[in-house]
């Protein structure tokens, strides 16, 4: 995978295109297919790409090119980072795939607290807001409105406190619905083999 480069200079809409080719997301980000693959390493996951979906992938799309992060695992466990520490608003389908994707953060642990520390001093675009209009700014127009630091940015104790915990929640959170989910499969089990006339 190549990492791109986005100018300052440079309009969205023309980063968001070359985002999108460099990709392979085709020149309309695939917003229109009605399933989508994500990869977790070579295993390949189908799931619907629906309307929320849609919907919340614009904003994605443009956090990854204001920020810098690749669709790699590591570059999509970074703006994942990044963008719930900068807040997903009231797209719960960004929440739900952020979180989920935040649990790979052990993999790369200093890029990924680097991420959320620069997501902690920023704003983003889901609470910011989206238009066609916004797509003429340069891309360094709205890294300044978005008040986007370098990709250097120290994390301090209270970002590792953060994180940690957020990273916590979401574990417990899972781990909690897989054991509804064994417990719910074991009693349906036993309800279908238990004997009527015992």
């Amino acid at each position: 995978m190549t990492t791109l480069c986005y100018r300052d200079d440079e309009t969205l809409r023309d980063a968001r295109l070359r985002y999108w080719r460099a990709n392979g997301f085709g020149d309309d980000g695939g917003y229109f297919k009605k399933w989508e693959v994500l990869k977790i390493g070579p295993l390949p996951f189908p799931i619907p790409n629906g309307a929320a979906r849609k919907d919340a992938i614009r904003y994605h799309d443009l956090n990854h090119v204001i920020t810098g992060y690749d669709t790699d695992l590591r570059g999509e466990t970074e703006i994942a980072a990044w963008e719930v520490a900068s807040g997903c608003g009231t797209k719960w389908v960004a929440w739900l795939l952020n979180l989920q994707a935040l649990l790979m953060s052990p993999a790369w642990p200093k890029r990924t607290l680097r991420a959320w520390a620069r997501g902690r001093r920023s704003k983003n675009l889901y609470s910011d807001g989206f238009t066609e209009e916004t797509l003429d700014q340069t891309v360094g127009e709205l890294r300044d409105r978005l008040n986007v630091p370098p990709p250097e940015t120290e994390p301090e104790a209270s970002d590792r406190v953060s994180l940690l915990a957020t990273i916590t929640a979401t574990l417990v959170v899972n781990l909690s619905l897989v054991a509804l989910g064994i417990t719910g499969v074991v009693y349906a089990v036993q309800q279908i083999t238990a004997c009527p006339y015992c």
